[in-house]
């Protein structure tokens, strides 16, 4: 990659190592192959050869055109992108904070009539308050 880059993206490779406050006359001579190898691949999402390798795009601009291409309808996506953590996410059958069944208001409607039936009835019914 470092031969690539420094072949490809020269102007940014000396940006970069401008930027870090040396001089271009410094890449291989002050800076060794160790130190240029790590500017070139550890490049920060800021940095001139960040940019050329990636045409211009960061990440936020990719995930903004995804946004506005699934608003449009001409992008459907589904699956998380893959980033740190995806994989420690919980899934939904796990513990959390308040387990409920999702209802529509109609079938909650239908449950309190239930409900109401039973305790008119004489059936033992669990008394419970609604707050809202």
């Amino acid at each position: 990659m470092l031969t690539q880059a420094v072949g490809a993206h020269w102007h940014a490779v000396v940006r970069d190592v401008l930027d870090l406050g040396f001089r271009a006359k410094d890449i291989f001579a002050e800076l060794d192959l160790e130190e240029m190898v790590s500017i070139v691949v550890a490049a920060p999402p800021n940095s001139s050869l960040r940019y050329f390798l990636d045409s211009g795009w960061s990440r936020e601009a990719h995930l903004l055109a995804n946004l506005a291409e699934q608003r449009a309808g001409i992008a459907d996506l589904r699956d998380p992108y893959e980033r740190p953590g995806l994989d420690e996410r919980k899934t939904p059958d796990d513990d959390r904070l308040l387990k409920a069944d999702v209802m529509s208001w109609e079938e909650m409607d239908r449950l309190d009539e239930l409900r109401r039936l039973r305790a008119s009835s004489g059936v033992n019914v669990k008394k419970t308050k609604k707050v809202w």
